[in-house]
């Protein structure tokens, strides 16, 4: 007998979850302990037991069905991360406002002790953008602080593959630059003096990319140099490149041939010599080709720009030892 239960049921009893509902449901699954014990609780009394005892035999037991097996007990941290952001969407949609919040910042928790910075940086995006539709600025500034909390293992894949993922796309999604730039500035005057080198140049980006995804460009090419001259000078050459894709993405959509060639060639110079690691070795030899194409190099598309930023970032995430 087939006891799965259908989506529409699936999706009826999970919306009808209260927050409250739907922390304990998590609990049990992440809980051998508890998750034993509700499993008692559920069972009828004749025939209540640990899981995986065999049932007691004797005159008394009879034909008594035996209880059935449970679910594994062990801990599901992803799939219960996943669980939590689907939930959170629901109730967002359903301005169901407390549930929401509680169920992303549980999402971005279990996403953290799974070591997955790049969902886990997702999730604090998306709990920031809605904060920011609450008008909880307060609140919103403190996610995007945790952002700049985690560092390299937060990468943005940035202007390339037009992300929505970073503190820039979320500030550029409110569709008003002057108060994406207003709460960028909030945003650094909170850091304050406490600001590592790496965070100051990861706002410098930031900027950057809000003003590219605002069109305003000028002002988004001063901090996309700025940004990878500064990573480089601070022995982050991983970002240095990604901000390089940046400002190559920038230069590509405006046409500007002859500053692609330029900035091939002072790239090559800049990192010339250095020991890189092999993401970012692999990042500069597929880019620098095509920002000056030569005999047998095809020129730097949008396609290609994107498929590089999107592999760096993910390998500045999820290897600790790149820079």
């Amino acid at each position: 007998m087939n006891n799965h239960p259908t989506t529409p049921v699936l999706r009826a009893f999970l919306r009808s979850l209260s927050v409250a509902d739907a922390g304990l449901l998590l609990h049990l699954l992440e809980c051998p302990r508890c998750g034993r014990r509700a499993w008692k609780e559920l069972s009828p009394r004749p025939m209540r037991r640990r899981p995986g005892k065999a049932h007691p035999s004797g005159p008394d037991s009879g034909d008594a069905p035996k209880a059935a097996t449970p679910p594994s007990a062990e801990p599901l941290p992803l799939s219960i991360a996943e669980l939590c952001r689907n939930l959170a969407r629901e109730r967002r949609a359903e301005r169901r406002t407390d549930e929401a919040l509680a169920l992303f910042e549980r999402s971005a928790t279990l996403y953290s002790r799974t070591g997955l910075p790049w969902e886990q940086t997702m999730v604090l995006g998306e709990l920031a953008g809605f904060l920011l539709e609450l008008e909880q600025e307060e609140e919103a500034l403190a996610a995007f602080e945790r952002i700049l909390d985690l560092g390299s293992t937060a990468a943005d894949p940035g202007l390339a593959a037009g992300s929505t993922v970073g503190i820039a796309g979320r500030l550029a999604a409110l569709n008003d630059p002057l108060e994406g730039r207003r709460l960028l500035a909030l945003l650094r005057e909170r850091l304050g003096r406490r600001r590592a080198a790496r965070q100051r140049l990861d706002l410098i980006r930031s900027e950057g990319l809000l003003a590219a995804f605002t069109r305003q460009e000028h002002q988004a090419e001063k901090s996309f140099r700025d940004a990878w001259t500064g990573y480089l000078r601070a022995g982050a050459p991983g970002h240095a490149v990604l901000a390089v894709v940046d400002l190559s993405a920038l230069l590509l959509r405006q046409a500007r041939g002859t500053a692609l060639r330029d900035l091939a060639s002072e790239v090559g110079r800049a990192f010339r010599g250095r020991d890189l690691p092999k993401p970012v070795h692999n990042a500069l030899d597929k880019l620098l080709p095509g920002l000056d194409p030569g005999s047998g190099s095809r020129p730097a598309s949008a396609e290609l720009l994107t498929a590089i930023a999107v592999d760096l970032a993910r390998a500045l995430s999820t290897l600790s030892a790149v820079p």
